[in-house]
């Protein structure tokens, strides 16, 4: 009972996405699991003690990368907080500390990959009508992602009514509204989908899998990235790859770091700072040009 209304709590009061209280939730659950083999639950949350939480962080920290592991902590102590916001005694978490996160390399795509997988979306051969409303529905997902700095539950929210001439508004993280620019050829591709459509849905894009039309989910997106990757020979394709290549291709075109960060909606400015990693080819080749000016 207390899970589910911990649920409540974040969907109502921290205006979490569901992909986040999900994750939040899972995380939970796995915890209660863990303490139900010491004849503990998380309703007890006052029984609760640092060994338990330690305890089971160190599992994880076999399997699971640094960040993973941070982030279980974190959920953790979440929890704990609502728990004490409901007036119920919990232990002081301050003395937990978080691991040392290593930078991870930013998984992006080259110029020549994302041309090879527009160009292989564009080349499906359809036998029906249904078949080709699909095909021209993936084109306009993925311009729409690489173009784009949009997050795949920012993607599968569009609706109609949302869309104005060139650009488009969005409601994303912690409900904040933004503008995205869209250019000539995202538009058409969004317009070839859309006059293809036969069904009244006031969601951008849609499933057709099944008789029903139902709005779009996130594991459709996931697979039909991951299906495509694979097909035209790149591996682990994701939503959030494609918006990491966003960011890198524009870095490569030399654009300000600062107006990235709007673009991409960082709150904070270190998370786009990891980015310029990507530029150490071209930092290297610049720092050579010395070499015919310096000689030791």
């Amino acid at each position: 009972m207390m899970i589910k209304n911990f649920k409540k709590w974040m969907e109502i009061n921290r205006n979490f996405s569901k992909c986040t209280v999900d994750n939040y939730i899972r995380s939970i659950e796995k915890f209660n699991e863990y303490l139900s083999k010491k004849g503990k639950r998380v309703e007890e949350c006052q029984k609760i003690t640092i060994n338990d939480i330690e305890t089971r962080l160190a599992e994880e920290r076999q399997i699971k990368e640094s960040k993973t592991c941070n982030n279980y902590l974190a959920w953790i102590k979440c929890f704990l907080r609502y728990c004490m916001n409901q007036w119920k005694k919990v232990i002081d978490t301050r003395s937990l500390v978080t691991m040392r996160e290593y930078d991870n390399k930013i998984e992006s795509l080259t110029e020549e990959e994302t041309i090879r997988l527009i160009n292989f979306l564009k080349s499906r051969e359809v036998w029906s009508s249904k078949k080709e409303r699909i095909k021209l529905r993936d084109i306009a997902i993925v311009t729409m992602l690489v173009y784009t700095w949009l997050r795949v539950s920012e993607l599968t929210n569009l609706k109609y009514s949302d869309i104005r001439d060139d650009w488009i508004q969005v409601i994303g993280k912690w409900w904040k509204r933004r503008v995205v620019y869209l250019n000539a050829e995202l538009q058409n591709n969004i317009l070839m989908y859309n006059l293809k459509r036969t069904d009244s849905s006031p969601y951008l894009f849609v499933s057709h899998s099944t008789q029903k039309t139902t709005k779009l989910s996130r594991n459709t997106v996931e697979k039909m990235l991951r299906d495509a990757g694979e097909e035209c020979g790149i591996k682990k394709l994701t939503p959030h790859r494609l918006r990491h290549t966003f960011a890198t291709m524009l870095l490569k075109k030399n654009a300000e770091i600062f107006y990235i960060q709007k673009l991409l909606w960082h709150k904070n400015f270190s998370t786009t700072e990891e980015y310029l990693t990507v530029l150490s080819e071209n930092a290297k080749k610049t720092q050579s040009l010395l070499d015919d000016l310096i000689k030791f």
